[in-house]
C-alpha cells in the first residue's frame, strides 16, 4: 500500500456553494476519482455517507513545463451527504 499523502487543510466545514467558489479559484483540474465512504466531515453520530473526490492538475502551463511528468498538485473534496458540509484539502504545489 502506498504511503498516505500529507494533505493540508484549505477549508473545513464550508457550505457547498462556498466550496464551489473556492474550487473556482484553483487552476484547471479534473476529477480523477469519485466515490462514497463513511462520513468523517460532520459530527452527526448516525451512520451516513460522504462523497469523496480526488482532483488532479489539468493546467496547460504545468503540461508545458513538464511534458513527460505529472504535476505534483492534488486536491481532495469531501462532502457530507446528509448536511452538505464540505472539507477541501490539497497536497503538492503547482
Amino acid at each position: 500500500m502506498p504511503p498516505a499523502l500529507p494533505w493540508s487543510e484549505l477549508a473545513i466545514g464550508l457550505k457547498e456553494e462556498d466550496a464551489d467558489l473556492l474550487l473556482e479559484t484553483f487552476k484547471a483540474f479534473k476529477i480523477s476519482k469519485s466515490d462514497q465512504a463513511q462520513c468523517t466531515v460532520c459530527n452527526d453520530p448516525s451512520p451516513h455517507n460522504m462523497r469523496k473526490r480526488i482532483l488532479l492538475c489539468a493546467c496547460h502551463q504545468c503540461q508545458l513545463a513538464m511534458p513527460y511528468a505529472r504535476c505534483l498538485w492534488r486536491g481532495k473534496r469531501l462532502q457530507c451527504g446528509r448536511h452538505n458540509v464540505v472539507d477541501v484539502f490539497q497536497t503538492g504545489t503547482y
